[in-house]
């Protein structure tokens, strides 16, 4: 039988990370909040990451990084990306030709919209 009072101790700890849940859009944050709850509640790393879908080393590092440094720690930071090719200017000419022309004005079929690929040719 489950030690009823150490799981009350909990019910703050899992309020909090549901309130978090509730209260963020990025699926990436909320996917780790999920991971965090279901830890909490004692359920089985390799059943986290099964839910999840990623890797039981991933879920130990949501762990380790909720302890050390709590929700706020479970917050990911911004992905760098790919550099972008185009100079200042070549991004303006491309923001202006999509913001004052349709894709009409340059021979393209009238049902077609703006793309990265028209925008490339």
């Amino acid at each position: 039988m489950k030690n009823i009072y150490a799981y009350d101790n909990l019910i703050p700890e899992i309020q909090a990370v549901k309130r978090a849940m509730g209260q963020t859009k990025d699926l990436r944050l909320f996917k780790r909040y999920q991971a965090i709850l279901q830890y909490i509640k004692g359920q089985p790393v390799s059943e986290i990451a099964d839910l999840i879908g990623c890797s039981e080393k991933t879920i130990y590092n949501y762990v380790n990084t909720y302890k050390s440094n709590g929700l706020a720690g479970l917050v990911p930071s911004e992905s760098p990306g790919r550099p972008c090719l185009l100079t200042e200017e070549q991004e303006q000419e491309v923001y202006k030709t999509i913001v004052n022309t349709k894709p009409v004005d340059f021979d393209f079929p009238a049902e077609m919209n703006w793309t990265s690929f028209l925008i490339h040719v």
